[in-house]
Parts: structure tokens; C-alpha cells; sequence
């Protein structure tokens, strides 16, 4: 068991109510940072590529596909090196 104080504050060997104020503790940051909006999610399924608005109808196109690759692109300089690392050229790329 600790040996605690018992008695008067003011006899208490620290006087509570002149303690240094102390910095406040910066703002805690999840693990979570805040998404970015993509510009679009291309899929390719054999050798048709296709750009879609969302991740769902991504998804939908490429959900129990064998051999299917999708990927999130932020920008058009990303669609066109996403396209380039699946072996197409950028204007391979279909909307749909």
C-alpha cells in the first residue's frame, strides 16, 4: 500500500493552488487521415479498360472477375500511369 498524505492542504508539502501551468497537449490525430476524393476507379477485365464515376460500380465489374484489376486514380496524369503499368495506352480508356 503507498504511504498517502492525510491532513490540512495547507500543510500539504505542495501548494495546489500555485502549480506552473503547463503547454496544452497537442491535438491527438487518428489513425484515420481524411480521404481524398478520387477523380475516378478504373477496372480492366482482359484487355478492356473502363473508368467509372464510384467505387461501386467499380466493384460491380470486377467482383468474381478471374484476372480483373481495378485501381483508384486521383488525378488524369494517374489514370494515364495506371493504364501505362497495365500495359495500354491512355486513350484505351473507356467511360462508363
Amino acid at each position: 500500500n503507498p504511504d498517502l498524505y492525510e491532513g490540512s492542504v495547507t500543510h500539504y508539502q505542495f501548494d495546489f493552488f500555485k502549480l506552473p501551468k503547463l503547454e496544452p497537449l497537442p491535438e491527438m490525430k487518428g489513425q484515420k487521415s481524411e480521404k481524398k476524393v478520387a477523380l475516378s476507379y478504373l477496372s480492366l477485365i482482359g484487355s478492356i479498360a473502363m473508368r467509372h464515376a464510384n467505387w461501386g460500380d467499380c466493384e460491380r465489374r470486377v467482383k468474381g472477375q478471374s484476372g480483373a484489376k481495378f485501381k483508384k486514380a486521383m488525378s488524369t496524369d494517374d489514370e494515364s500511369e495506371i493504364l501505362k503499368s497495365w500495359g495500354l495506352k491512355p486513350d484505351a480508356l473507356k467511360s462508363k
